[in-house]
This record gives C-alpha cells, sequence and structure tokens, in this order.
C-alpha cells in the first residue's frame, strides 16, 4: 500500500495569501520531509487548528491557539533557498508546538528568581533547535542518497 504525499501545487488554501513561483514549488517538492510536513499544516488549517499562512514584514511562527506560519513580504525579494529554509522552520514550531508548550510548561519562568534569564533563555534554546533541526531533516531529505563505498 503506497502512501505517497500529493505534490504542492502553490495554489492550496493553507498558502493563504503567498504566492510561490516555481522554482519554490520544485524545491518544496524534492523534500519529503517538508511535504509531509506542509500534508500536516493542511489537515491543521482544515480542521480549523491552523490558520492559513501568510506574509508579513518578518517570518515567524505564531503559536497562539490557531496559530500559522507567516512569511517574509514580499517573497520576491529573497532567493528560492532562503523560503525554503525559513518555510522548514516555521514548519519545525509547527510540528513541534506541542512538545514546545509542554516543555515551557514545565519549566516554568517566575520572573523574580535569579535563574529567571537563565530559564527563559532555555526555554527559547528549545523552541529554536526543534525548528533548526527540522531545516536539517527537510534538507536532507532533499539530496539524492549515495550509495556507500566498501
Amino acid at each position: 500500500m503506497s502512501t505517497s504525499i500529493p505534490r504542492v501545487t502553490g495554489h492550496e488554501p493553507y498558502w493563504g495569501n503567498l504566492a510561490l513561483d516555481e522554482d519554490t514549488i520544485n524545491m518544496i517538492n524534492k523534500s519529503p520531509t517538508l511535504q509531509r510536513d506542509i500534508a500536516d499544516y493542511e489537515a491543521a488549517v482544515s480542521s480549523g487548528a491552523a490558520e492559513p499562512m501568510h506574509s508579513c514584514p518578518i517570518a515567524q511562527y505564531e503559536s497562539g491557539k490557531n496559530g500559522g506560519t507567516t512569511l517574509f513580504d514580499p517573497l520576491t525579494a529573497y532567493p528560492t533557498q532562503v523560503i525554503v529554509g525559513t518555510l522548514a522552520h516555521g514548519l519545525g514550531h509547527f510540528e513541534n508546538r506541542e512538545a514546545d508548550r509542554a516543555f515551557s510548561r514545565s519549566h516554568s519562568v517566575n520572573d523574580h528568581d535569579p535563574n529567571a534569564f537563565a530559564m527563559a533563555a532555555m526555554r527559547f534554546d528549545h523552541v529554536e533547535g526543534e525548528a533548526i533541526f527540522e531545516n536539517g531533516r527537510v534538507a536532507t531529505s532533499s539530496r539524492p542518497r549515495k550509495m556507500p563505498l566498501h
């Protein structure tokens, strides 16, 4: 039984007001990991658990109740690799949102604690580390595999 992931066209509703060019769509479709992340995002948008993506002056993941991924405005000002890398990073935040919320709850920050700054930095590093890890997963899934030498 095949569990193929549909190719991204750039016209799906979860893209919101983003207009992706052909090079960006092609690069997205070269990464099975990114395609799976996008399929997860699409399911969340379809169920109302996330908002469609949109553009704004800064790329970010909005982690509120119906958080969503935003990409730079205008997209045409950035190289394809930067757009896809930023998308992978934002979707890394999305994919890890529940684990990040649980980590933040278990490591709460008391403003009066002398270690408050360090605790807040640890939470930030945890969240960013997971998103950066997703960048690596996406990058390696889009490269052709080399046969090991014997």
